[in-house]
């Protein structure tokens, strides 16, 4: 829960001479209010425009206290909470974006402007997404493919099934994810879309076919965006669209060009525009040079990755984190700081994608057998083979059975 907003609800509580349960009236219990100052529970958009007429403030003011300024009209109010919505997106405050976003959608429902209500949700997905709430972003993202403006543009339509595919591949959904981007693809072939979007669902296309472990179908997806790179002018976009390619070049064996690919994304992503998407990235670069083997530029990589996602990233982006230390850490032979890594993030594994589960299984089956500890690799890497298969990475669980078939045949033979 955004710090601001439980500071200025409780203050303004005070100010207004009101217990909790008399804030709450009728509608909500004091309990509830508690916890909406503690940070336990998070308001819908209906609760925060509740409260802030209770309070005398606006929506916005109720998130900022900058922002309390009483406006006429409406249009005015909405205009004032579309605008600081953006303003808390824009400056990394999700929680507060997402608040408010989900008020100026009730606040739309109310009117004539179904493109102000789908705006307001596409924020209110936006950050969920940030948050890493991927159940609630999937769940926003199947309410606007639904909509209305969404049917009326193929843009639009391709934009919400490339964040469905996103959520849904951050869910482990992986067979739903890529029927999603196919479809987010399909929709950004049309002439009136604009090529950024068209690399938007591509690349979750990508993303989607890797996680499942389809590296070649992901190797056809990637020429298809290789196509569309040089009509690309934002220099964020360029640099994803160079990781995504990367990553394609690693797996598939083509070192040199990924090297290449993924030092064009460091330069071409701007941590002061989107330090997440920054530190994810080099996160993500460490845990593929690792794969390859080129372990020299991966503590810097790792490093970086730290610096930014320590800051700004979500639970989910922390724990992965914990499994690429591991990753680097087995790669130099500190398998001690390994297991304690792989531990961490097994422990917050509410955390971690059934995919990335997997692949904590498979680190740790590789400590185990450093340890000697052959019936612990076995149990581990079959738990990985019941993860992936889960997750719909069907690729990676026959690999993981295929492992666990050669470690069973090393089991001593038992003999009356």
């Amino acid at each position: 829960m955004s710090g601001s907003f439980t500071q200025r609800l409780k203050e303004l509580r005070r100010v207004a001479g009101l217990s909790q349960s008399e804030l709450g009236g009728s509608r909500y219990s004091g309990s509830y209010v508690s916890h909406l100052e503690s940070g336990r529970r998070r308001p819908t958009g209906e609760v925060l425009a509740f409260l802030a007429e209770r309070l005398g403030v606006t929506p916005a003011g109720l998130i900022d206290g900058d922002a309390d300024v009483t406006v006429d009209g409406p249009g005015a109010r909405a205009l004032e909470v579309d605008l600081a919505a953006r303003s808390a997106f824009s400056e990394g405050d999700h929680e507060g974006a997402a608040i408010l976003a989900d008020s100026l959608a009730q606040m739309a429902l109310g009117t004539d402007r179904p493109d102000m209500w789908w705006r307001a949700q596409m924020l209110h997905l936006q950050s969920v997404e940030a948050l890493g709430d991927y159940e609630r972003g999937k769940e926003l993202a199947l309410i606007l493919s639904r909509h209305e403006v969404t049917a009326s543009s193929p843009a639009l339509e391709a934009e919400v099934f490339t964040h469905l595919a996103k959520s849904q591949r951050a869910l482990a959904e992986l067979p739903d994810a890529i029927s999603s981007a196919h479809r987010a693809v399909q929709l950004a072939e049309s002439e009136k879309v604009h090529v950024g979007v068209r690399a938007s669902a591509l690349m979750a296309l990508i993303a989607a076919e890797t996680e499942a472990g389809r590296v070649d179908h992901a190797a056809e997806s990637a020429e298809g965006l290789r196509a569309v790179r040089p009509d690309i002018t934002s220099s964020q976009t360029r640099g994803m669209i160079a990781w995504a390619l990367g990553n394609i070049d690693f797996l598939t064996g083509k070192v040199k060009r990924a090297c290449v690919e993924h030092r064009n994304a460091s330069r071409w992503l701007r941590a002061e525009v989107d330090v997440r998407q920054w530190g994810r990235f080099h996160k993500a670069s460490a845990s593929m040079h690792l794969q390859a083997e080129v372990l020299d530029p991966v503590g810097q990589l790792l490093e970086s990755a730290t610096t930014a996602l320590t800051l700004v990233g979500n639970r989910h982006d922390l724990a992965e984190l914990e499994l690429t230390r591991a990753e680097y850490s087995l790669a130099i032979g500190e398998f001690d700081e390994a297991a304690r890594q792989v531990e961490l993030g097994l422990r917050a594994e509410d955390n971690l994608s059934r995919s990335h589960r997997g692949r904590a299984k498979l680190l740790q089956h590789r400590i185990q057998m450093h340890g000697g500890d052959l019936s612990g690799a076995i149990r581990s890497v079959a738990e990985a083979a019941d993860d992936f298969e889960s997750a719909g990475a069907l690729a990676r669980a026959v690999e993981a059975l295929r492992i666990h078939g050669h470690l069973v045949a090393k089991l001593p033979v038992v003999t009356r």
